[in-house]
Order: C-alpha cells, then structure tokens, then sequence
C-alpha cells in the first residue's frame, strides 16, 4: 500500500553522505573471519526506486533496483521487464545497483515491473524466484488508486483500519469533511486521518459490526493542497467476519540478528513480523547518527513483501569497519491498527576496528561556531560572534593531507590549511600555513612531526614536541599533551538537533598545547574534540590564551552533517 519512509531527523542540517571505505574478511555475514565458503545462497532484491506501490511518479524517473550482493552483469538482459512503456537501456551503476531506463510513460500509468529469475549473482546463483513490483506515474488529476480492504472484500477483521492510496497528495481535512463509514445499522462511524504522501489511513474508533457490509464514500470534494478535487464520489465497500483483533504485532526475526557482529558484505536489513503490518507506523523513535549517514546514502527505497509481514532495508556494500548500528521503535501498528507500545530495540555491529578519523580526498566538512575573546585576567568577553568553518580534505602527493580553510560554501581556498599524515600507530601533525601579509600565506613545517591523533584511539595519554620558525616572529617550541577518554553516546542537544539522533561510542580527546616563543611562555591552547566513530570529529571546543598578545579566545564548534558533498 505504501512503503516505509526511514525519515532521519535533522542533526542542525541535512546529512551529509561520507566516503566510507571498509573491508570484508569473508563471505559468511554474521561469522566474519569464517575463511572464503563457496557462496551457493542465492541472491536477493533488497531495494528498489521508486518503491512498491508509490504513486506520482515523473514521466522519465528512471527504475533503480538494488541486490543484496554483487551480480553477474551479464546476466541481466531480458530480465527486467515492464508491463507498459519500453526499455530504453540496463545499466549497472555497480555490481549491486540495476539502473532501468526508458522511454516515457504515460500520464496515470500503473507500472509493474519485474525481475526474472535469470538474473545470478557473481557465484552463479540465480534468484530463487520472479521480483515484482509496481508504481503509479503522476498524473494531473486526483482519483483513488487502490483501496485496503478492496471493494468486494469478505471476512475481513472488525478491526481493520481503511488504507487509501490516492493519485496525489490531498489535504486530511477535505477527507475528514468529506468521508463517511457506514452499514446498514450505522450511520456513521467515527475516524481519525493520518497521511503520508499519497496514502491515507481511516483509523476507525472501535470494532466494526460482525458480518456487515461496510460501506466508505470518498465524497466529490475530497481535494489535494492545490484544490484539485475528486469530481465525483468514490465508493467501495467490503464484508466483516465475527473475529476482533487485539493482538499486538511482534517481530519475529530479524537480519542481522540483534547483537550480532556482521560482515561489511551483509547488503540488507530485514525485519519479518507476526502479522501483517501498516507500513507507516514503523519508523525508528531513536537511532544512531553513524547508522542515520549510511542509510540516507541509499537511492533504493525499503520494500515491503506482497501481505506487509516483512521489510527489507537495503545497505551499502562495504560497510565501514566497526559501524554501530542501533534503531529503537518505541511503537509500531498492524493492519488493523493494534498498536505494540513495547520498545523494540536492534542492534548490532559491523566487524572491525571502526575508523575514528576517516580521510577522503575532497571530503568538504563545515563547522557551526560560537566564539568569543577577552582581555587575558578578565572572563567577561569583550566580543562574540558566530560564523561558519568550511573546511576541505585534500589529499597531496606524497600522501599527506591538507585541511584547508575555504571561503564561504567552499567558493574557493583562503590558503590557511594544516598538514597531516597518516602514520603507523598516529595521525601526525606536521607543520601549518600562517599569513605573512594580508592574504598571503606561507607554508611552516615543524622541524618534527607531532602525533596529533593516537591510532587505534583508546583510552590513554601521550606526549609530543616539536619547534617551527616564523619569519618576522621567531622560534617557536610547542609541547603537546593529549589524553583520550571513550565517554558513549552523545546527541547534539540545543544545536539545533533532536535527542532521537544520538552518536554512539563517542572518542573524547583533549589536547594542551603549550608554545614558547624564544624560550619565553607565549600561547596556551586546549582543544576538545569529540570523535565519532566512522564520522569523525562533530564536536570541538578551542581556548586559547595568548601572554605575548594580552588576550584569551574561545571557540564551541559542532560540525555541521549536511551541506556538502
């Protein structure tokens, strides 16, 4: 009837998609390390574009269905097939992600495709039997697409809600003006309406009448946003049985199972119920941040089996090293509107050491930033201001790597960056760029690299030195002392988040820099970071103070997921 929306709660912006990179050590998912089986299972769609059931679909959008694991390309031809419209072209955007094009449909079109079972992974396996499903094209005009239950139903459970699937948004409260539910003994029964893009639930208030016809009228004004209204009344109607549903759905199984630690090749989530569900009702109420990132990243939607007991999230192929992975559905609803109010919480973990800094050339990171300073012996700011950090990670040549500060919306580079490396056992810091007259900068390497970052990052301290000469300044000596506390999860609070987002198995580090200016106490700066696993830094706090200038700085910046890349 309608698919599940995985809708991630804002984190301060839009998310951000990262490029993450992971390995796998072996074909079995929830036994990593088993060795190299021969794989003889076959494969799986696990997603698909548009979605089961969707309607408003543009004339030209392309098909994109997505298998579980790689496929065997040349498998795929004549094996998609549409029941109106031609295909144009089959092209693999990878080995797991079928793209269909084709000439354009028309207007109103219900589209059903399906994958034939010729279609074989990289191994040879075929898909065990035919994938279909179906989509509405967009059309202009607002009629009733389908109906559950369907017109002429019989035995259908007292219980049972109304789904209307329309041709295009309407607005709840031209259907709750215009919509009656009645039988032969009944007038009317009372209802409430929930919505989600075209598809529309009747929650009906109490038990319908045992074996009765049941009769809904969709009246003539039942109208979308725009005021475009159905014409004429549209009415169905189904028969009851004597059965009452008071059974809270419950989940069966799921995969991966909850508390597992899965291979970064498992390529789908599935969760199977005890009943046939409704599709909107299961969304998470909290989940992890890192988890939040991958899923968003995905172009196929989540697809429901034929009777709604079973949905498949498609995943990403590799998953990055250690990713936790953590949902909790505090309720969910079945068919007939019985809500499970017991909390359902999965977890489980991606095998390998998670990454707690992940470099990627180009990757474009912003920062949201709340800064003040003062005089240095006096707390209260002399001024305050907030701005936007845009930062670039730029890979170099001899495998460095430059954090480059760009003006707004990254127009272009400013020339202020730091330089790091990857090392074995740290991330070293090896020199800086400092501004020798107004908007030009010059490049100042240290005299040795300093370990800026501990690799793995555990709990613990560790110590490092080094010194630099600026031109026109002097010799600079720099101690820094870091230490490394693992604190759990963290949301991101009054900045503009929701507690419901939440980053798990968060990495605080805490680094004092102490710098001398020939021989003489010059700048003391304490930098916090919080890092997140797969992710990154999302949160950092800067104080400086400088004796040589007479002033403090403090700096609270939280990485804005979102408006780049």
């Amino acid at each position: 009837m309608s698919r599940l929306h995985l809708t991630l709660l804002t984190i301060l912006s839009a998310l951000l998609m990262l490029g993450l990179v992971a390995c796998s050590d072996s074909d079995d998912p929830v036994d990593p390390g088993g060795g190299d089986p021969v794989d003889t299972t076959a494969p799986q769609v696990a997603g698909v574009d548009p979605s089961n059931s969707e309607a408003g679909i543009s004339v030209d959008e392309d098909i994109v269905i997505t298998f579980n694991e790689p496929m065997d390309a040349a498998t795929s031809s004549g094996q998609v097939t549409l029941s109106a419209g031609t295909i144009t072209n089959l092209t693999w955007q990878d080995s797991r992600n079928l793209v269909v094009t084709h000439a354009d449909w028309s207007e109103g079109a219900h589209i059903t495709v399906t994958v034939g079972t010729g279609l074989a992974d990289v191994a040879g396996n075929n898909l065990a039997s035919a994938f279909t499903f179906s989509f509405y094209v967009y059309s202009s005009t607002l009629t009733v697409l389908q109906a559950n239950p369907a017109d002429g139903a019989t035995d259908i459970n007292r219980d049972s809600n109304v789904q209307i699937l329309f041709s295009r948004e309407v607005d709840e409260s031209t259907v709750t003006a215009n919509t009656t539910i009645t039988d032969p003994n009944r007038t009317s029964y009372n209802f409430t309406v929930d919505s989600a893009d075209e598809a529309v639930t009747l929650m009906i208030d109490g038990s319908l009448a045992a074996s009765t016809e049941i009769t809904v009228t969709l009246g003539s004004d039942v109208a979308t946003w725009g005021g475009n209204t159905l014409g004429s009344d549209h009415i169905f109607s189904f028969t009851t049985g004597t059965e009452v549903d008071n059974t809270p759905p419950t989940v069966l199984s799921s995969f991966p199972a909850i508390g597992v630690t899965a291979d970064p090749d498992i390529g789908y989530l599935q969760v199977t119920f005890s009943e046939p569900m409704n599709p909107m009702s299961f969304q998470p109420a909290a989940w992890n941040a890192e988890l939040a990132l991958i899923l968003m990243s995905i172009e196929a939607e989540p697809t429901w089996n034929d009777d709604f007991t079973e949905v498949t999230v498609p995943l990403p192929s590799p998953l990055p090293d250690g990713l936790p992975m953590e949902m909790v559905f505090d309720q969910f609803t079945d068919a007939n509107g019985v809500v499970q109010d017991s909390e359902w919480n999965w977890h489980a973990t991606i095998s390998g050491t998670p990454d707690y800094y992940p470099v990627e050339d180009d990757l474009e990171m912003v920062y949201e930033v709340n800064a003040e300073e003062g005089d240095l012996g006096n707390s209260n700011p002399t001024s305050t201001w907030d701005y936007q950090d845009y930062i670039m990670l730029e890979m170099q040549q001899d495998d460095s790597f430059h954090l480059a500060r760009y003006e707004e919306d990254f127009a272009a580079p400013t020339g202020d960056y730091e330089i790091y490396q990857e090392a074995t056992g740290a991330l070293q810091w090896l020199g800086f760029t400092s501004e020798v007259e107004e908007g030009n900068y010059q490049e100042m390497l240290f005299s040795s690299s300093v370990d800026f970052l501990p690799d793995p990052l555990v709990a613990g301290t560790w110590s490092d030195n080094t010194t630099v000469t600026v031109p026109g300044e002097g010799s600079y000596s720099a101690t820094l002392d870091g230490s490394v506390e693992s604190i759990g999860d963290i949301h991101p609070g009054d900045r503009g988040s929701r507690e419901e987002i939440y980053f798990k198995d968060v990495i605080r580090v805490v680094r004092v820099l102490n710098i001398q200016l020939d021989g003489t106490p010059a700048i003391v700066q304490t930098d916090t970071t919080w890092y997140s696993p797969t992710v990154g830094p999302i949160r950092m706090i800067n104080h400086e103070e400088s004796t040589v200038e007479d002033y403090w700085e403090h700096r609270e910046s939280w990485r804005i997921l979102g408006s780049a890349n």
